[in-house]
Order: structure tokens, then sequence, then C-alpha cells
């Protein structure tokens, strides 16, 4: 009794704890509930399967309880009253308390309402349509939901073995410097920590020792990044100078909705969440354009169609109201439907507040596009109706497909790119929830209504290829094409790019652009000092409190805050210093998306698996990892069992003794280097060769790989002595020269008639196993000796 007495207290005092905790219903069932409480329907009936209907308290959502409709049957006049004032201060976003004088001065230029503000004080009722809604609801018939090789013999096994694992080591270690190389790049764009985030925390820290036992991680990370691809790069908005290209690159934010609301699809959302989500989404809200103006628009009427009662949770996959719901709501009474139609309208006009859209260097407000349409608003309900129909269609299907991957996720977890059409659906009825003001021409034109037809046509030119290329990168990314994908995406990058250059041309537009990107730094780094001083200032008190006689108590928490302040301080600091990085000169913004992510190209490249056969296996489990050149450049001294592949040049005496030859090709040396190293200078080795399988290498790079070479010992056996010179910054690439003896290659195949000839190389270097050796710089933050 109390929970109804509590009810029933809220019902007809509208008290304002009572109203907040109401939080939003849709349009649509506030129009509904603003035409019955007119008309003194007091209740809501919805309808929840063939032969059972709720009946609704307008004020709470919930079902009428008898306590509350006894209260309501004697107190109709009242309860009317309170209904209606709900509503219209729910959709204005006036206060709880707000009184009547203040309800009709926010809907006094409402041009739908201003015949149904009677019963809070305006004296001029439309009284015609009153009769038509006598009688109660009948119970509904079902109501339709649906829309419109091994070698031969043991030399020659090895020879082939170890140029294999030469061959895939060589590109091993070109990778690490590679890795290298992209980290410092990396470093500078901010962007990328957003857009792959799993890779920027592998490869950020990555050190030349873990090459080998990071590298599937590697790989997981990166491909795992370009499947969440889609859904990272709305996020770019968080970086400042997305803020100040937001609002100068108009492009941007249809760029931004178009891969979130796929990401989110795709991810299993409703397209009545996504669209919810995206119109209220900071890149939508804070930039004046008309791709944002756009969106918020289609956002309130998507929203203003849901199936969302008062006291539901506000982030949920709503179905639409269908035309049948609609006809069973106004009883297939045209005056009834027109009536609920104005009330839509002039809701959905108040909801809109000042948002504006912009053509011929003048901004026009949107409320002055829907005011022709005062006399025309079921016509346009019904329009709005066909494009909600077709979401509702798509998300039906949506939910059938994944309920059949479901079934079958064991057997098949790929994702069935039938989804992809759906999402197509999604992406056009969006677009076309605009149609009506653009298809429908209104009684009386207004300027405001022909630039928004002008402008929508804008819109369209860029918005629908650009919703085709998010599809297909979607499609490309879930058939593991991330390559493509990734491509695709930098070239929808490059058309903003264009644009930004395009406006680069306009006189002193660069300085302007430049004085915005400083402005919005300042401001940023400004916050951040202001939180830095606060923390700053609770640690310097904690640490007096800690002086204190009466700390002991609390010593040990007070010392635990402040470890974790000083933390926060220091994450604090660092963020203030990237913000100079965030914000680059306005020269150097033009292509640097696309460029950045064109990096990602190689990065899944290079992290794709290789098949390898034994002997490469053999040495891959137990050679050194890719990148140890690395240690040589770290060592005092290094002894180590060493390849190099590369390209050499020799000089051969003559068969007739008249001079030399010079002769060039590729060698691939195996022995043994003692090596000691500069840091960041380089290294410097004394090597002394033992075979060559250089020409086995280049056999099978003529082959792609596909055959296996017949070796003979005579073959690889090939003694050297030569100094060599790493190169500098922890590149794996080497310059040798000295002394190698081979046998030429008109000897007989089983014979050895070694020869001596100079010869000069420059390589990739292998490291294959330490023998000893003695670091003499730090390596990942420690000092040793060894």
């Amino acid at each position: 009794m109390k929970t109804s007495i509590a009810a029933l207290s809220c019902l007809l005092l509208l008290l304002p704890v009572c109203i907040m905790a109401q939080k939003k219903q849709s349009a649509i069932y506030d129009a509904i509930q603003f035409y019955n409480a007119r008309h003194q329907q007091l209740e809501m009936p919805v309808p929840v399967s063939a032969n059972v209907i709720l009946n609704i308290n307008p004020l709470t959502g919930k079902e009428v309880t008898t306590e509350e409709r006894d209260a309501l049957l004697k107190q109709k006049d009242s309860s009317s009253v309170s209904i209606i004032r709900a509503i219209l201060i729910r959709n204005a976003g006036l206060p709880p308390n707000a009184t009547n004088t203040d309800i009709l001065l926010a809907y006094k230029d409402n041009p739908f309402l201003k015949h149904e503000l009677c019963q809070i004080g305006e004296n001029n009722c439309d009284k015609d349509i009153h009769d038509d809604f006598a009688g109660a609801y009948p119970v509904p018939n079902e109501l339709s939901t649906q829309s419109g090789a091994w070698g031969a013999n043991l030399t020659a096994n090895i020879a082939n073995g170890v140029a294999d694992f030469l061959i895939q080591r060589a590109q091993e270690e070109i990778n690490v410097a590679v890795f290298q190389r992209i980290k410092k790049i990396l470093d500078k764009y901010p962007e990328f920590n957003i857009l792959f985030p799993e890779t920027y925390k592998l490869i950020g820290p990555i050190e030349a020792y873990n090459y080998a036992a990071t590298l599937k991680a590697l790989k997981d990370a990166v491909h795992n990044d370009v499947k969440g691809l889609m859904g990272h790069v709305a996020s770019l908005y968080a970086l400042p100078k997305y803020k100040v290209l937001n609002n100068e690159v108009p492009e941007l934010t249809p760029i931004f909705a178009l891969t979130q609301l796929v990401a989110e699809l795709n991810n299993d959302a409703g397209p009545s969440q996504v669209i919810s989500r995206i119109s209220s989404a900071a890149y939508v809200q804070e930039p004046h354009n008309n791709y944002a103006a756009f969106m918020q628009l289609a956002g309130k009427l998507s929203d203003g169609f849901l199936k969302q009662r008062l006291g539901q949770p506000d982030d949920k996959n709503y179905k639409y109201f269908t035309p049948d719901d609609l006809a069973y709501y106004s009883k297939n009474k045209p005056t009834v439907m027109a009536g609920i139609s104005k009330i839509f309208m002039g809701l959905i006009y108040q909801q809109l507040g000042e948002l504006s859209f912009y053509g011929n260097g003048q901004a026009y407000q949107v409320k002055d596009v829907l005011t022709p349409y005062a006399n025309q608003t079921s016509l346009v309900v019904n329009n709005l109706l066909t494009a909600v129909t077709a979401l509702d269609a798509a998300n039906a299907a949506l939910e059938k497909i994944r309920t059949d991957e479901n079934q079958y996720r064991f057997m098949n977890p790929n994702k069935d790119l039938d989804r992809i059409k759906q999402y197509g659906i999604v992406l056009q009825q969006w677009l076309e929830l605009a149609s009506p003001f653009i298809s429908l021409p209104p009684d009386n034109a207004s300027a405001a209504c022909q630039q928004f037809v002008a402008i929508m046509k804008e819109i369209r030119v860029f918005y629908l290829p650009t919703a085709t290329s998010t599809l297909n990168i979607i499609s490309q990314i879930e058939q593991k094409q991330y390559n493509l994908a990734v491509y695709q995406l930098a070239e929808l990058f490059k058309l903003v790019n264009n644009y930004l250059e395009a406006k680069m041309e306009l006189a002193g537009y660069r300085e302007n652009l430049q004085k915005e990107l400083d402005s919005t730094g300042k401001a940023v780094a400004t916050l951040a000092e202001n939180v830095i001083v606060q923390k700053q200032k609770e640690i310097n008190i904690l640490k007096k409190t800690l002086e204190s006689k009466d700390a002991n108590g609390v010593r040990q928490h007070v010392q635990s805050r402040i470890i974790l302040l000083e933390a926060q301080l220091k994450e604090l600091s660092a963020q203030k210093e990237k913000i100079t990085a965030q914000l680059p000169k306005a020269k150097n913004i033009l292509y640097q998306l696309p460029v950045l992510i064109e990096y990602t190209n190689l990065l899944v490249s290079l992290g794709e698996a290789e098949n390898a056969e034994q002997v490469k296996q053999l040495l891959n489990a137990t050679a050194l990892p890719s990148g140890s050149s690395r240690i040589k450049k770290k060592t005092i001294y290094n002894l180590a069992v060493n390849g190099y592949v590369g390209w050499f040049m020799r000089s051969e005496d003559n068969t007739g003794g008249d001079g030399f030859t010079n002769t060039y090709g590729i060698t691939a040396p195996v022995g043994l280097s003692l090596s000691t190293g500069f840091g960041k200078a380089g290294s410097a080795s004394l090597f002394t060769g033992i075979i060559d399988v250089g020409a086995v290498v280049r056999y099978k790079l003529d082959e792609q790989g596909k055959y296996q070479q017949n070796v003979s010992i005579g073959n690889i056996l090939s003694p050297s002595v030569q100094l060599v010179y790493g190169f500098p910054w922890y590149l794996p690439f080497s310059l040798g020269l000295g002394c190698q003896w081979s046998t030429p290659a008109e000897v007989a195949m089983n014979k050895i008639e070694l020869k001596p000839h100079f010869n000069l190389f420059i390589a990739v270097d292998i490291p294959l196993y330490n023998l000893a050796s003695r670091k003499k710089l730090q390596y990942a933050g420690y000092q040793k000796n060894r």
C-alpha cells in the first residue's frame, strides 16, 4: 500500500524527484500520450501480444495500479494537465519545477503546438477533433512488425636447410630494423595509439632481443587492431587537433559517423542504438557543419519513433513504430492521425533548439525547415515511418543472421557476409530520414527549405560513395584482406586531405588554422597544468601530514596516497609534453593520417607467419633471435657462430694470367666472428668463414624456393678471413672485405680445388649462436657485464 500511495502522490502532485527519474521517452509515445491526455484518455494501452494489452501510467511508464486508476478517474482534469506539463517540460529541456509561464514562453514560437496548449493557460484550443477519440481502444489483432622437399643426401640437406634459414633470417633481421624505424616514426603520431592500441603496446617498448618471442603476439595484435580499426576511427576526435580539423573539414564528421555505425553494427548493436549514440557524440554535437546538423536531425527523428517508454533504459536496441502501430493508436481515423502527427512534429521541433545549417554564407535554423510543413504533418510522418520501417527490417534481418551465426559458431567462426547488405540498408535509410523535407514540397517553401534541399544534395555527393567505401572496408576486414582494408581507409582520409589542401590555397587560411591549433593546444595544456598543480598541492599537504605527531595511525594510508598521486603526476606531465606533438604546424597536417595508416600495411605484412622446412625449423628453434646483430654493437667483445646474406664483388686471377676479372653475385658465408661494439656507431668484426651457401641461396631465390638443389661439399666449402664493419644506428647490415678461398665453378662437382681471391661484400648480419660476450652498455634498463 505504501508503494501505491507514493506512486499516487507522484502522479497527482508532480513531485520534482519523480519527474527527474522519468529520463526520456520517444517523441511518438509522448505525442500519443499528449493527444490522449488532451482528450481525457489518461492511460496508454500498449499491446504486447495478440490478446494482451498493458495500460501504462503516462507519468511513470509502468502499468497502472488499481489505486492509480481510481485517482485518475476522480481528478481527470488535473491528471490531464499533469501529463501534458510533464511532456512539454521533458521535450523543451526545462527544469522539473518549471511554471506554466515558463512552458508557454518556451513554446511560444512552435508552429505545431500553438493550438494545443489550452490546458496550461492558452485559450485557443482546437475542439474540432475532441469527439473522434471517444471510446476505448479495441483489442488488437497480431500487429505487423514486418517492413516492406627434403634433399637427396646429407650435404645437400644441410646446404639447402642453411640457405632456407639464412633467407628467412635475413628477412627477419631487416624486419627488426624496420620495426625499430617504425617505432621512432610512430612516436610522432598520437593517432597510432588510438587506431592500433594493441600493436602500439607491443611495438612501443619492443627491443630486438624480444623479437622472436613477440612475433606471434605482434601478428595477433596487428590483426586484432585492423579488425577493430573501424571502431577506433571516431576516437581520433579525442585528440585536440582533430577537434580543430573537424571544424575545418566537414567531411571528417561523416567519416567518423559512418565508421562508428558500421563498426557497432558489426559488433551486434542495433541500428536505433547506434544512430542515437552518433547523434549525441561529441564529434557531431560540437562542430558547426551541415553533416553534423543532418545527423542531429536524423537522430531526433530516429529516437522519436522508438518504442521506448518512460522508465526504460536509454541505450537499448528498440524497435521502431510501424504504420500498423500508428493506425492502432489513431483508430484509423484521419483526424486523430493528424492530431498525433502534429504534436509529434511539434515535440521534434522543440527538441531541435538552435540547431543550424549553413549555405550561401548564412546560417539557417533547422526548425525553419520544419515550420512550412505545419499543415502536412500526416504526410511527413507517413514518409518518416517508411524510412524507420526499412531500418526495422534491416534490424530483423541482422538478428536472424546473428542467430544463425551463433548456432553454427563452432563450425564456422567467420561472420556471414550477408550482414554487409543489411548495413548498407541502414546507411541508406539513415540518409532517407531527411527525405520528407526534400521530396515533399511544402505549401509555402521558405528560403531555409530551399537551402536545405540544396545542401542535402551536396551531402549525398560525399555521403553515398563514402558509405560504399566504409562497407567495402568492413567486408575486406571480415575476409581477412587486411592490407586492402587499410589501404582503402587511407584513401578515404585522402579525400579529407584534398579538401584541406584546397583551403590551404586561400589567402591567410594557413595562418588562421595555425592560430586555432595553437589556441587549442594552449587550452588543453592549461587544463593539464591546472590538474598538475592541484595534484602537487595535495602531495605537499600529505607530506606535511606525515611530519605531524598524529600521523602514526594513518601513515600507511597517506604514504600509499602519495605514491598514487606521484604516479598520476608523472603521467599527467608526460601527457602535457605530448600535446605539442599532437598539434603540428598547419603545413604538416596534410597527408599525415593517410601516411600513418599506410605504415600499418607494412606491419600487417611483417606479422604474417611463414612455413619452413625441417632444417630451417631446427635452426629457428636453437639460433639466436632476430635482431641479435645488435649484440655486437653493445659488447666489449663477442664471439659467435655467424652468417651473412648479401651481395659480393670479388677479383679473380684470369686463367691466362693476364690480370684479374671482377665477379658479382650472392654470398652467404657461415663461420666464426669476433667483434667489438661502438654502440650506435656500429661494430667491427674479424670473420673467419668455413662454408658459403650463396649459390644455393641464389638458386632458391631464382626458383622462388620451389626446388632443392643437389649440392656437394666442394660447392659450399669456402674458407675466408675478412674484416667486417657493422652499420651504425643498429641497422642489421654489414660491409666486409678480405680473402676468400673457393672452388671455381668449372671444377668437377665432387672435387675441391680452393683458390684465393679478394672479396668485398655488403650483407645482412645474422649471428647464429653466441659463444662468449661481455656487455659494456646498458640494455633494456639493466647494466650487466658477462
